[in-house]
């Protein structure tokens, strides 16, 4: 008796059971906010996008709405865990949440990820640009 086993479900399970997939590299993603009469076009793009870069030593440096983001990054199977420590250049805990949240990169069978604020409902499609 043959058995088949979906793409689906043996990435899944080669990432359950495996090392944590290397999130290394630059991450770009747009909320797709799109400008409204009199707003600044510029300014809504800005807001929009975000711009992730993860370092091989375990930090991140991001750009989220035009906020510069620092902070440590860890991996659980097919999930990155991003923990800010400096926003605007300041101590994470100034700032407060739901900014100084934690985020997270959750891998996509496609290689893409999303992507969640702390206290988010909604996800951000991400992709890698370099690794």
């Amino acid at each position: 008796m043959r058995r088949s086993i979906s793409a689906g479900l043996l990435f899944a399970l080669l990432l359950g059971c495996g090392p944590s997939f290397d999130f290394h590299g630059v991450w770009v993603g747009d909320r797709g906010y799109k400008p409204k009469t009199g707003e600044d076009p510029g300014l809504v793009g800005t807001v929009s996008q975000i711009h992730i870069e993860v370092h091989q030593d375990g930090t991140f440096s991001a750009v989220d709405s035009g906020i510069p983001i620092d902070g440590t990054a860890s991996s659980q199977g097919a999930t990155l865990h991003l923990r800010p420590t400096r926003i605007l250049g300041r101590p994470a805990e100034m700032a407060g949440p739901p900014v100084s949240n934690e985020r997270l990169l959750k891998l996509s069978t496609d290689g893409s990820a999303d992507y969640w604020r702390g206290g988010d409902t909604v996800h951000i499609r991400m992709r890698r640009t370099t690794n």
